[in-house]
């Protein structure tokens, strides 16, 4: 839990030069799993997302998303390829990983601010993302765990092909819980 608020803490300060990256799917084998989260910002980083064998491209991923100023995109790797000699080579990756890069302005830097406060409160924290079919996001909402009306209608209003990426933080554990639900929306 502390990694999680350290790196939301760094998040906030070096706002709006941040980009959040988070691990929202790992099919096949990876170091690390579904929620885990690194943090870019000019010319540093904190955090990992792999055992070294996808942060220099995100670091230019987030490069590029600060310069052109791109709110959110999903990135896939896939380390599984035989023929290739770069990606996931002999570092024990074997898999698909899916990472979410936002930039830390706006709605996300207030919901990192909220869910703090929250933490600090020792309450536990529902954090949402709507992800819309390209895996970018389009809305997001903290909320106290125990404000279920708020989180209801915040999903209720949902789009067809629009996907909730949900995060349960709970101060009283070291960990929170990470899912991403692949709703069966009709057009």
């Amino acid at each position: 839990m502390n990694q999680m608020t350290e790196l939301y803490e760094h998040a906030i300060k070096w706002s709006p030069h941040a980009i959040l990256a988070t691990v929202i799917k790992v099919e096949g084998s990876a170091y690390r799993k579904e929620g885990a989260m690194m943090l870019f910002g000019k010319d540093r980083q904190m955090g990992t997302i792999s055992a070294g064998c996808l942060e220099s491209d995100l670091a230019i991923q987030a490069d590029e998303m600060l310069e052109e100023e791109i709110h959110s995109q999903t990135l896939v790797y896939d380390m599984s390829a035989e023929d290739d000699l770069g990606w996931g080579s002999g570092a024990g990756c074997n898999g698909k990983i899916h990472i979410l890069l936002e930039h830390v302005n706006g709605l996300l830097r207030t919901n990192l601010v909220t869910a703090l406060t929250y933490v600090a409160e020792r309450r536990e924290v529902n954090l949402v993302k709507i992800l819309n079919e390209d895996r970018q996001v389009t809305d997001s909402i903290v909320s106290k765990f125990d404000d279920q009306t708020t989180f209801d209608q915040f999903t209720m209003n949902m789009k067809p092909k629009e996907n909730p990426l949900y995060m349960l933080i709970n101060p009283y554990q070291k960990r929170f819980s990470f899912n991403m639900c692949n709703q069966k929306n009709a057009s």
